[in-house]
Order: C-alpha cells, then structure tokens, then sequence
C-alpha cells in the first residue's frame, strides 16, 4: 500500500470492455475536484488497504496475471475484476466477478471461469494523526466465494474468508499495510482452514508513480507445506481517479510457484 500527500496518488490483488469503457469515463469525464482524494486501490499487491471507497462512489479494479507453477505448468488469469461501492461513511460492498482461467501442463490444457465473490470491508478506526507505528488504522473484510464457476473450478461450498487489516503511516511518502487473514478452503470432498498472513511496503517514487515490496504466505492447517512469496511492483496514476499497476513476484520454497506476472487497472466514478 502506498500513501501519497494531498493530490499526490495512493496505493494503497475478465470484461475486458467493460473495464476499458470505465477506464476511459474515468479518464476523460470526471473533474479531479470531486475525488475526495486520490485512488486507493486493493491490487496489485495481495495486501488488502485499509481504506473504504468515498461515499457515493465506486470504484472497479481489474487485470491479467500469468502463473509459471514449475517447468511443465502454467496458467494465466483474466479479469480478476472486483467491484466496490460505499455503502455508508466507513463501509463498502465488495463484488467479485468470475475471472477466466487457462491452463496449460504435461497432460493438456483446461479452461473455465473462477468463482465469483461477495463480501463488505468495514472501517474499524482511523489511524492516528502523523506518522508511527503507534495506533494503526483498522478494518476488517468479511466475504466468502459463490459456487458459480465451471465444474471444475467451482467446488461445492461456500468458502468464507475473515481479512484484518493494519495500515500505518511511516513517512509522508512510506506506507506499511499488514493482514491477517483465515479462510475456510474447499478442496473437493476436503474442507480445512487455511492462515495467510502478509505485509506490504509502499513507496511513493513520484506524485504519480508509487512502488511496493511485499511478502506473503500461505498455512493450510493440514498436511500440507506451507507456501511463501515475494511480490514487487508499480503503479501510475492516470488523475485523482484512474490508476494502472504491474507487478512481479516469486516463489520462495518447493511447494510455491515458480514466478508470476500480472498488470491492471483501476477506475472510481
């Protein structure tokens, strides 16, 4: 998550015309005057902000990654299209479309559409007033997955995620975003929790262009190795209310994947 001063941009994670129609509204049709400031988005790191949208606007955010699982395996991603709108003063409602999946292996290829996703991010408290690590801000994200993806994406559950969410202010330029979150995973016939803690350091480059380092994990309470990765990247602020990112990451042990490239966009009316 990157934090930006005043009119400089914050950063804060498959219609492709859909998302380049409303980057174009985005861009060309609303006056920077009535953003209360600039974007936050939730990508394109795994981080989530602890920022909600405005009140009476909303915000969508979508894009492609490419995942290189091992030498034979890779898959790619499209759409990852999250819808957010405010639904009160310190509350968004949070929609998440099915993104399409490819798959190429050593047995084939295999296609079709991820679940979809429902779920509210509430403001808990506001973060003290300059800089520190004293009193963070606060939220907390409560959604779960909807059966309504292809047969073999889908699964037969629902799958409920809890998400806190830290953000501390380090410097007028230096942001750190903390999370902790708990999943109840559904793979296939197997149900189990699954703890994934994650911490992202931003940085504003310029008035337009922010950074992150990141690092994340994943404990399946199973038997099961956990996973680790490192994740960097970039964003650009088109105005107050357009943004485009690109990110890079990697596996750190055995069980991750190999490494990882995505790009996207994000828009608020």
């Amino acid at each position: 998550m990157v934090k930006f001063d005043n009119n400089r941009p914050r950063k804060r994670s498959q219609w492709l015309s859909l998302l380049a129609m409303t980057i174009a509204l985005g861009v060309t049709s609303l006056p920077s005057a009535l953003a209360q400031e600039p974007i936050i988005t939730d990508r394109p790191d795994y981080t989530e902000s602890v920022e909600t949208v405005p009140p009476g606007m909303t915000q969508i955010e979508g894009g492609y990654t490419f995942t290189q699982s091992d030498r034979h395996n890779n898959a790619q991603s499209l759409g990852e299209l999250l819808i957010r709108t405010a639904i009160g003063s310190k509350s968004e409602l949070r929609i998440g479309l099915n993104s399409f999946d490819v798959g190429h292996g050593e047995n084939g290829s295999n296609y079709g559409l991820e679940n979809a996703s429902l779920g509210v991010k509430i403001v808990l408290r506001k973060g003290a007033e300059g800089v520190g690590l004293r009193r963070p801000a606060v939220s907390l994200i409560a959604l779960t997955t909807l059966p309504t993806g292809t047969e073999d994406e889908r699964g037969s559950h629902f799958q409920p995620t809890v998400k806190l969410c830290l953000g501390y202010a380090l410097s007028p330029r230096i942001d750190l975003g903390v999370n902790a979150n708990y999943s109840y995973v559904n793979d296939g016939d197997d149900r189990y929790g699954e703890f994934s803690p994650s911490a992202s350091l931003g940085y504003a480059l310029t008035d337009r262009v922010g950074s992150f380092f990141e690092y994340y994990s994943f404990h399946p309470f199973r038997d099961q190795p956990a996973t680790y990765y490192l994740n960097t990247g970039m964003t650009y602020l088109l105005n107050d209310n357009a943004q485009l990112d690109v990110r890079v990451g990697s596996g750190l042990n055995g069980p991750s994947d190999d490494f990882f490239i995505g790009t996207g966009a994000a828009v608020r009316f």
